[in-house]
């Protein structure tokens, strides 16, 4: 693989995700409508630094410990990635682009063996998602 195409390739995979959800009306369940700034904070900012740190932090590197096949790694990993967001949307197609994305978030931080990396992918991914939604429903 060429080396610029997989920064390319997690920059335009939440775009293409995004695209597919919102043209699919799933946004129509979404109750984050208008969002306050500190909702806008904990969204943008809080979860995913958390998130990451938990999920491609400490639960990834239990897992390499443990388990020696990565594919089971990853399929453990963002199982328990999407059912931390089920509460938000039940539907099957954003559970699995949430799986998705979180299998991007691993890659990158197994690539580059840095949890900056996944952090600052998130962010992105989520800012993305409150940009669409601006446009989508307001």
């Amino acid at each position: 693989m060429p080396k610029y195409l997989f920064p390319l390739i997690c920059i335009f995979i939440p775009i293409i995700s995004w695209l597919i959800y919102f043209y699919s009306k799933l946004y129509i369940n979404f109750s984050f409508i208008t969002p306050k700034p500190i909702s806008l904070t904990l969204v943008l900012l809080i979860s995913p630094i958390i998130e990451e740190i938990i999920f491609r932090g400490i639960l990834l590197d239990f897992l390499i410990k443990k388990i020696n096949n990565n594919i089971i790694i990853y399929a453990i990993l963002n199982i328990f990635f999407v059912s931390l967001h089920y509460h938000n949307n039940s539907n099957l197609l954003y559970l699995f682009l949430l799986f998705c994305c979180g299998i991007i978030f691993t890659i990158v931080k197994l690539k580059y063996n840095k949890i900056i990396y996944p952090i600052f992918l998130h962010i992105y991914y989520n800012t993305f998602f409150i940009l669409f939604i601006k446009q989508f429903i307001i």
